[in-house]
């Protein structure tokens, strides 16, 4: 051992420290002492009790991003310390999603779905959450949509007329 060399390092492991980042845009979003989900990367142990600690208000300058940390509860020691760890934050508010055929799409100005009501169809925009590998996408509108046409033809237009069959 030589002079200085620490003999041993004490560690309070019954609350651990996350650092991590987040996009400029995501920042105002972020509260101090907001609910966040955490889940270790490699033991499958997560806890929905951690809490936002610290938000710095400068970005790192080599990445842009802002610096976090998250207090993490581990009085039961679920969690190893210097291990990885994944924080999952819920930003704004729950919304409804459908999930529709692909082929139900369309993005000609826009994208968009039609939807029957009442012997007519209207258009719909959505907003496209996701792109499945099966072939369906996750779409996000301002209404439910029932009734939504699948391979809508292109000469479809607002107020046609239809039967469903």
């Amino acid at each position: 051992m030589a002079p200085g060399t620490p003999l041993f390092n004490l560690e309070r492991l019954d609350t651990l420290l996350l650092k991590t980042t987040v996009s400029e845009a995501l920042r105002s979003q972020l509260e101090h002492g907001a609910k966040v989900r955490v889940e270790s990367v490699g033991a499958r142990v997560s806890s929905d009790e951690a809490v936002v600690r610290t938000i710095l208000p400068s970005a790192d300058p080599a990445t842009r991003r802002i610096p976090v940390e998250l207090a993490v509860p581990n009085a039961d020691g679920r969690f190893v310390a210097h291990t990885l760890a994944r924080a999952v934050l819920s930003l704004g508010q729950a919304q409804d999603a459908q999930v529709l055929p692909g082929t139900a799409l369309s993005a000609l100005n826009g994208d968009h779905v039609w939807v029957v009501a009442s012997g007519q169809v209207r258009r719909v925009d959505v907003r496209v959450l996701e792109r499945r590998e099966q072939g369906e996408v996750v779409v996000l509108a301002s209404s439910p949509l029932d009734s939504v046409v699948d391979h809508p033809t292109p000469g479809l237009s607002q107020g046609a007329r239809v039967s469903v069959k």
